[in-house]
């Protein structure tokens, strides 16, 4: 009875709730608003506006607009290993080698495994948390389970991991053209980063985030998995020259580190303090996250397993217990851990074939090693097109991130236009690469970002978030003889009623992981600078 009345008191509470957020004023103008009406918009607009901010936040990058609209595509593991893969690929790959050059061979290769097998718990707290509310995105999770304050947190952190995103992408420009120019117009010395940077925003980065749809760079993503496929194969056969004795004069300047002091051996099984353990650990982390394209994925693979003539509906559908909750599960969990095996397996080429290649000089940047010259272990006509391929891809991938970032602000900061206008893309472009460029350009080195990034974003979408939204429950139904603890928050701890004892635990593990990463992944990484 006690447990009957609990259930009956917490739907009431989340009922009141809701008929008080549905009694507030929704019209409000930017010129004479009030306070209260603006954080009220601010609230709908990262919250229950689905069809402009929580849709276009981390998916938008994963496939084009037109097919979230309606969430009518459906794919089976095959395209959700693939996507997975994809949304793990990006920039944080070229700073893997620089993590064992830090922590020592086996402490690098220890991070790159131990982070996925966390990752892997946390993406079945997900999935579990998204099969009891229904959710297809990750801000409508967070708000199903940890209340309206999770669903603001969540949306905060997705525009902050989209921001951090475009300026380390900036930063890839900004090491690469000064590279590029002195290679093509024969200059006797590097040109300013910045000013190369500057040329490439006001060129091809504002014009792109600019574009009213993203549909003309759909074909971005596919470009970029043949473009990393073949800087992998690159990268070893550099190890491989080397090993070999093929390149000389590269296997020699293993030795001496970045500040020119030749060491005892190239490599070590373990190195490097506590602290610089703790300031790579979230670069690690950054090349695995994929979380906030969990929810969509999952949500595309359960409507392809959906019986014939039965509805699209993910929270109806999987309903806890019930035999299709547990194959859309386990279906979804055997393409996670493939995804997640063959990111591994990627990594660990990229960072073993990098750090062979090149050794104690292995640079934050692994691309800056790659100069033409007697110290490259590859040929001095390929060096130019990997740069030359990575910064397309950095230049047609930030828009596709970008256009989620700018529609978000747009929303924030003009209610009454809800579709932007040119004037308004071009501005909002402008400023969102301005931003872009002046943190690109104050960041000395690309792992810094990696850094920083990983530990506060990476770290909450990875670890925080997944263990606190399955530890919640559904806002609506609370399980078992629990403390509620009604606050301004409006959190209530309450696990899944089918959650089994190990998954609480685990759950609380990864919770207490991921608060340790935050803060003091975050402390070590600002200290060293």
């Amino acid at each position: 009875m006690q447990e009957l009345l609990g259930r009956a008191r917490a739907s009431s509470c989340v009922d009141v709730l809701q008929q008080q957020s549905l009694a507030i004023p929704r019209t409000n103008t930017w010129d004479n608003s009030e306070w209260r009406n603006w954080r009220t918009h601010v609230e709908e607009s990262l919250l229950f506006a689905e069809t402009v901010v929580p849709r276009t936040i981390g998916v938008a990058a994963l496939v084009p607009e037109s097919s979230h609209a309606a969430h009518s595509g459906k794919s089976g593991i095959g395209s959700t290993v693939g996507n997975l893969v994809n949304t793990c690929m990006g920039s944080g790959m070229l700073s893997l080698p620089w993590v064992l050059a830090r922590c020592g061979v086996g402490g690098g290769l220890g991070l790159m495994l131990l982070v996925p097998l966390i990752a892997n718990v946390s993406i079945d707290l997900l999935v579990a948390a998204a099969d009891h509310t229904g959710g297809r995105t990750l801000t409508a999770i967070a708000q199903g389970t940890t209340g309206r304050a999770g669903g603001l947190l969540c949306t905060s952190v997705l525009l902050l991991l989209s921001f951090g995103v475009l300026v380390s992408y900036c930063v890839v420009i900004k090491q690469l053209t000064p590279r590029l120019a002195r290679y093509a117009f024969g200059l006797p010395s590097l040109p300013s980063e910045a000013l190369c940077l500057g040329l490439v925003c006001a060129v091809c980065l504002v014009p792109l985030s600019s574009m009213s749809t993203m549909a003309q760079l759909r074909f971005a993503s596919a470009a970029s998995i043949f473009l990393i496929a073949g800087f992998v194969v690159a990268v070893v056969a550099a190890a491989l020259s080397v090993e070999v004795g093929s390149s000389p004069v590269a296997a020699e300047a293993r030795v001496y580190d970045a500040h020119g002091l030749k060491l005892s051996s190239w490599w070590r099984p373990l190195d490097g303090s506590p602290t610089q353990w703790l300031s790579t650990l979230p670069i690690v982390l950054f090349s695995y996250l994929c979380h906030h394209n969990i929810p969509f994925m999952y949500s595309e693979l359960a409507d392809a397993s959906l019986p014939p003539k039965a509805a699209p509906c993910l929270g109806a559908a999987s309903t806890p217990g019930s035999g299709y909750a547990d194959s859309c599960r386990g279906s979804f969990r055997t393409a996670t851990r493939l995804a997640l095996l063959a990111a591994t397996a990627i990594y660990l080429a990229t960072a073993a074939g990098g750090f062979v290649a090149f050794g104690a000089a292995t640079a934050p940047n692994l691309l800056v090693n790659l100069q033409p010259g007697p110290a490259d272990p590859l040929p001095d006509t390929l060096v130019p097109t990997l740069h030359s391929a990575f910064v397309g891809m950095m230049i047609t991938t930030f828009p596709t991130v970008s256009f989620g970032l700018r529609t978000a602000c747009h929303t924030l900061c003009f209610p009454n236009t809800p579709t932007a206008t040119t004037a308004h893309r071009w501005t909002e472009a402008a400023a969102l690469v301005f931003a872009s460029h002046l943190c690109a350009v104050a960041a000395d080195d690309l792992c810094f970002v990696f850094q920083i990034v990983g530990s506060t974003c990476g770290s909450m979408l990875m670890f925080i978030l997944p263990a606190a939204m399955f530890l919640c429950g559904p806002a609506a139904v609370r399980y078992g003889n629990v403390v509620q603890v009604d606050g301004a928050l409006g959190f209530h701890l309450a696990a899944p009623e089918d959650a089994t004892p190990a998954m609480v635990s685990c759950a609380w593990a990864v919770l207490g992981f991921g608060i340790f990463v935050t803060v003091a992944c975050t402390a070590a990484s600002v200290g060293l600078q």
